[in-house]
């Protein structure tokens, strides 16, 4: 039987997609938060710096996953 990484590579994008918002939401609905590791600080601040000097910007979680599923 394939491994589950296995299973996951043989998906299709879309379908990847679908998964990962299934098991974030799964995530998410647990009582014990998820506390994020310690580098994720510094690169939050170096993306506010960017964001600042205007070399970075959001976008609409919307609009990135329209465009991700029709890529």
């Amino acid at each position: 039987m394939a491994t589950l990484e296995e299973q996951i590579r043989k998906l299709h994008k879309l379908q990847k997609i679908s998964l990962m918002e299934k098991i974030w939401a799964d995530l998410s609905q647990e009582g014990d938060p998820i506390q994020p590791p310690a580098w994720h600080a510094h690169e939050l601040e170096e993306t506010e710096r960017q964001v600042e000097e205007g070399k970075e910007h959001f976008e609409d979680w919307s609009e990135a996953k329209r465009r991700l599923r029709e890529s």
